[in-house]
């Protein structure tokens, strides 16, 4: 559940759909970095609302208890948003996802701006390093012009069977008076245990804008709020193409590259494929976003096939479910992998009686291709890209240098080798890291937070063959069964012949139907 307002739902859904923010990806070679970029639609909402100006950055934050009563928090700092009395809005996110130390210093670091502008029908991304306004056409379905009243004379809801309903009235909240409400519902769940959740939410009922955001489910908050808010005005500046820029037309997904001075970037800002889907309906879409691009290190020479299965029990001590199951994994000695099936496609709930449908990941580094096969459409869909293929060298060790060290944010880690044992059929080599937070050291911890991570490899694959975590959240077993070294069978790295291969580039999405359980 999320708390709005009926009138403000009522808006949004008059204006244009929200989407999810398409992250920014990064691959760094040397001094030059080449930065991927999509428009941004995910703020796309907050554009044609007339007369209702505001400015300030998104700040999101969660706290939570722990079972040992440890408390931890953090903040993290969202994008900065513009809106002016047009309903124009500008949006400046960091170009490097990552945060610091892989963020580099300035002059290399710098903000990727987005300008949604209903008034001239485009919205425009701004690369500042090479002065370009990359362009495409934006037009919303409506303009809304803002009415106050429907803050100060809200309705609280929409509130479930289980839910309790509560006007907050009024308090300062950045220099403004908000309005609030709050929420309170109780559900229990499949395992017997009782959730109860609290929304509470304040809006300024100059911009309509929401200014905090409390959501708190049993010990564990998660808070919205702005730093540096104002209803002023913005400048109109702010939303025109600077003086000097050279307007690029685009039609979706581009590319920049950018020559670093100094030192260099730091390769952690290059992030792997992602692969994200919602179904709605019995209907489930998926985005396949491939990060730095369809390419990867290939490992030759060390042939293996299994299928992985991840339990994890909660703090309650109650297990998880929706979980991988049986995730079959495999590599041929030519470096050839399938994973099926992939991501987070798999045996999880679509609806009643229904699941996501499963989806098989084939990357080929002899052919130059990613797959990812859809089995409920016959689809293959193809990207190319470069693999870096390199002989697999076994290592008896293939671990970390036992013993003690203390890391400069002051936790202890601990490793000791556990020597060979027999586990999945293999003698694997065994090693555990003991991770010891003391307060203060761990997301504002105010007690002592112990982690321990077991690792049991096959040496002659560099397969995780056995992994265990434990924590004070959560205790997670990973296993490989079916575990065998040497090749698969070929056909699996095949595409099947009934397929229709679909050629694609950078980040795409596509629709299947959800399956029967």
């Amino acid at each position: 559940m999320r708390i709005r307002f009926i009138v403000l739902a009522a808006i949004a859904v008059g204006t244009t759909c929200v989407h999810a923010q398409p992250p920014i990806q990064v691959a760094c070679n040397g001094q030059t970095c080449t930065f991927t970029l999509s428009f941004d639609d995910q703020y796309a909402y907050l554009t044609n609302l007339i007369g209702a100006a505001f400015s300030g950055q998104r700040q999101n934050g969660n706290s939570q208890t722990l079972p040992n009563g440890t408390h931890t928090s953090n903040q993290f700092s969202g994008p900065v948003i513009y809106r002016d009395s047009k309903g124009r809005v500008r949006t400046e996110r960091q170009a490097y996802p990552s945060a610091p130390p892989d963020r580099p210093a300035n002059p290399n670091d710098f903000m990727i701006a987005e300008i949604h502008d209903s008034v001239a029908g485009f919205e425009y991304v701004l690369d500042p390093v090479n002065r370009v306004a990359h362009r495409k056409p934006y037009k919303p379905e409506q303009s809304w012009k803002w009415d106050p009243s429907l803050i100060t004379k809200h309705t609280c809801g929409p509130a479930g069977p289980q839910a309790t309903v509560q006007l907050l009235g009024t308090q300062t909240i950045s220099g403004v008076t908000a309005y609030g409400c709050r929420i309170t519902s109780t559900r229990t769940l499949p395992e017997g245990a009782v959730r109860t959740s609290t929304e509470e939410e304040w809006f300024d009922p100059a911009s309509g804008e929401l200014l905090s955001r409390i959501d708190t489910t049993n010990n564990n908050s998660q808070t919205q709020s702005y730093a540096n808010y104002s209803n002023s005005e913005p400048a109109a500046s702010l939303f025109q193409v600077p003086d000097g820029y050279q307007t690029v037309d685009e039609t979706g997904t581009f590319q920049v590259a950018h020559n670093q001075s100094g030192p260099g970037v730091s390769m952690g800002a290059s992030r792997g494929p992602q692969l994200v889907g919602k179904c709605d309906e019995g209907v489930c879409e998926f985005t396949f976003d491939p990060g730095s691009g369809p390419s990867g290190a290939a490992v030759t020479g060390a042939p293996y096939s299994g299928h992985q299965i991840l339990t994890s029990v909660s703090d309650n001590g109650k297990p998880y479910t929706g979980l991988p199951t049986g995730r079959g994994q495999y590599r041929d000695a030519d470096g050839r992998t399938r994973m099926d099936p992939m991501g987070n496609s798999d045996n999880g709930p679509a609806g009643p009686g229904l699941r996501v449908p499963p989806l098989v990941q084939i990357d080929d580094p002899v052919a130059g291709y990613r797959y990812i096969l859809d089995p409920t459409s016959q689809s293959a869909y193809r990207l190319k890209g470069a693999f870096r293929s390199f002989p697999f060298q076994p290592n008896p060790n293939m671990g970390q240098q036992a013993g003690t060290r203390t890391t400069p944010r002051g936790d202890t880690i601990t490793i000791e080798n556990l020597g060979p044992e027999m586990v999945a059929g293999v003698s694997a080599v065994g090693q555990r890291s003991t991770d010891t937070y003391p307060p203060g050291t761990y997301n504002n911890n105010d007690k002592t937070i112990v982690m321990v991570n077991e690792r049991w490899v096959d040496p002659k694959t560099g397969v995780v063959v056995l992994a265990k975590n434990s924590g004070p959240r959560m205790n997670n077993t990973d296993t490989m069964s079916d575990y065998k070294e040497g090749d698969p069978d070929p056909t699996l790295f095949l595409i099947p012949a009934s397929y229709k291969i679909v050629d694609e580039i950078g980040r795409f999405s596509f629709s299947a139907p959800a399956v029967k359980q």
